[in-house]
């Protein structure tokens, strides 16, 4: 009876704690609602990545000078981004549970993606994997996480390729 009471009690004691972590983890996500603009000096070229994958160089240089606006709701499920530039808008849903998915994307063609929230649950980060303009598989991992009490984000992005290099590039928002 004593072993039973201590197996529920180290039980209840785990059931606890866990509930406790998930608590912690649930208000330490940050949570990226609002309207960011790109802060282009603040921020790092993006060329060599947008080469990879296969943009022209009139292209490169057009993005290095274009204003970007992303309009980001959150709710404990998803993240929908609406990325407007003078180009384009588009709408990408990230899925919080670190499901893959598979997407059909203009330039990189299918992609499978996941997004996960990091150990410290203070960075959202999303693994695309994909394949580049040469046809080469390669990994996109981007980190989001917000700096300045909530009023910037910074998109660490890193290309892995396949053959070892690895490129690395901030891009840097301001809440509006």
């Amino acid at each position: 009876m004593r072993i039973m009471q201590k197996l529920s009690l180290a039980t209840a004691t785990l059931f606890i704690s866990g509930f406790f972590h998930m608590a912690v983890m649930a208000q330490s996500s940050p949570n990226f609602s609002g309207v960011w603009q790109l802060d282009l000096k603040a921020s790092d070229s993006i060329d060599e990545i947008m080469k990879v994958q296969g943009f022209s160089g009139i292209e490169r240089n057009f993005a290095a000078k274009m204003a970007v606006t992303q309009t980001i709701t959150q709710t404990d499920q998803v993240v929908t981004i609406t990325i407007k530039n003078p180009a384009n808008t588009t709408t990408e849903e990230l899925k919080l549970d670190g499901s893959e998915e598979n997407k059909s994307t203009p330039r990189m063609g299918e992609v499978t993606t996941r997004s996960f929230w990091d150990p410290s649950g203070t960075a959202l980060i999303t693994e695309l994997d994909m394949t580049t303009k040469d046809g080469a598989p390669a990994e996109l991992i981007i980190r989001r996480y917000l700096e300045d009490n909530g009023n910037t984000m910074v998109q660490a992005m890193e290309l892995k390729l396949a053959q070892g290099d690895v490129l690395k590039a901030n891009r840097v928002f301001r809440k509006s």
